[in-house]
């Protein structure tokens, strides 16, 4: 009896396993059901392709078709990423299609994969040549946010920045940004890029320059220049870039010295951090930083408290305001004063403990986007981090993040961060 048992005991376990195994779905009826009349069938088509994730990479090209249907579009995109970097060589393909919304969208998923999306360069670059403006502004895009890895692009990038479509002007100047130091050659382009017509351009190109620090020395005559711009917002980015540049942009001491008397608020806070920043014992600087912080207006007191932290432990005499400034109604104010303070001095307990509750909030300023966050203000949360120690911890993820930014000063500082929070107490 006893094998006969057995034999019905193993019987009853195939049986069991052969109705427990689900069924794959099949990628060709998947890619089918994208056309279906039925909504919730293209949408459950879209869903269990991206379920598949790398194993429904023959599927890219129809899903890429799929994102201009109104209902169910962004199910085709949300499955596009689940398939991950296996959708990079159908999307790459993607890009030659005659249609220019296939070749457009090709291009907006690559530029969501980040650097991985070097791969397609060659094709990108074609594409930055295509008569379609939709499509040459989304393979501009892609191509910044492939980051260092573009270097071979920026010559072709550089051209874009005369275009006469503003938007794609923008577009260029970001991803120069993006690309880093590695783009040094647009150097000389952007430094032209302070005459442009448009003032919001100007403040782009100067905030640009900022990024490659003393590589854009050439630029301190034409920043000077900028500094008498008629738009406050340029004169401000001026200033500020210069202030960047630390002891290369000296020579515009007069200049902003000047701009102390400025009729706008926020051109005479950054000429202020640039004085500062070239001598924390200028007369006038910390004083008109220090007043910042008392304005009405609560962008005026976040940006007085943003740019005392920059300057850091030689503006340790405004720590009484700043102190007082963790009490503001604002809460924009307050993370920027306890940033600041961490900075001067890691001891100010309310405001390490502030920080530490905000972490999330100032870890996002670690990601890279479209328009990500100046480096010198990534290497400035990295300090404040690091001055928290073992406190910090949970930055911990986000910093090791950072040991690959295209910034060097950023990496350092977030590797010192790391050595620091990971430092066992004594």
């Amino acid at each position: 009896m006893k094998p006969i048992c057995c034999i019905c005991l193993f019987c009853g376990a195939l049986v069991i396993a052969a109705f427990g195994q689900e069924k794959k779905p099949d990628v060709a009826t998947l890619i089918k059901q994208l056309k279906d009349p039925n909504k919730k069938v293209r949408q459950e088509a879209a869903e269990a392709l991206g379920d598949l994730g790398p194993l429904a990479r023959a599927a890219v090209p129809a899903l890429v078709d799929a994102i201009r249907d109104d209902e169910t579009g962004l199910d085709a995109v949300q499955a596009i990423a689940k398939i991950g970097t296996a959708a990079i060589p159908p999307l790459r393909e993607g890009l030659k299609n005659n249609d220019w919304f296939i070749c457009a969208e090709s291009a907006r998923m690559l530029g969501n994969f980040g650097p991985p999306a070097k791969y397609a360069l060659p094709e990108l670059l074609d594409t930055l040549k295509d008569p379609d403006k939709r499509v040459r502004g989304l393979s501009i895009r892609a191509v910044g946010r492939i980051g260092p890895g573009a270097k071979s692009a920026v010559t072709a990038l550089v051209g874009f920045l005369k275009d006469p479509d503003k938007e794609t002007r923008l577009l260029t100047i970001s991803a120069l940004v993006q690309i880093g130091p590695q783009a040094k050659a647009a150097i000389p382009a952007l430094i032209e890029t302070l005459k442009d017509k448009d003032e919001v351009i100007r403040r782009f190109a100067a905030g640009a320059l900022g990024e490659f620090g003393s590589e854009a020395k050439a630029a301190v005559p034409a920043l000077i220049e900028a500094l008498q711009d008629e738009k406050a917002d340029v004169r401000g980015s001026a200033a500020l870039v210069l202030g960047w540049l630390g002891s290369d942009g000296k020579p515009a001491s007069d200049a902003l010295n000047k701009l102390l008397h400025d009729k706008d608020q926020a051109v005479r806070l950054n000429a202020a951090f640039a004085l500062a920043a070239f001598d924390p014992a200028h007369p006038g600087a910390l004083p008109a930083l220090n007043a910042g912080l008392r304005d009405d207006q609560p962008v005026i007191r976040t940006m007085a408290a943003h740019l005392l932290g920059l300057i850091g432990p030689p503006a340790k005499r405004t720590a009484p305001t700043l102190n007082r400034a963790l009490r503001d109604t604002e809460k924009q104010v307050r993370l920027a004063a306890a940033t600041a303070l961490v900075r001067l001095d890691p001891q100010y307990e309310d405001a390490a403990k502030m920080v530490l509750e905000s972490l999330p909030e100032i870890l996002q300023s670690f990601e890279e986007i479209d328009e990500p966050v100046p480096s010198v203000y990534r290497v400035f949360l990295a300090e404040v981090l690091g001055a928290l120690g073992p406190r910090a911890k949970d930055a911990e993820d986000a910093l090791t993040d950072a040991l690959e930014d295209k910034n060097e000063k950023v990496q350092a500082a977030a590797l010192e961060a790391l050595q620091k929070i990971r430092k066992p107490r004594r």
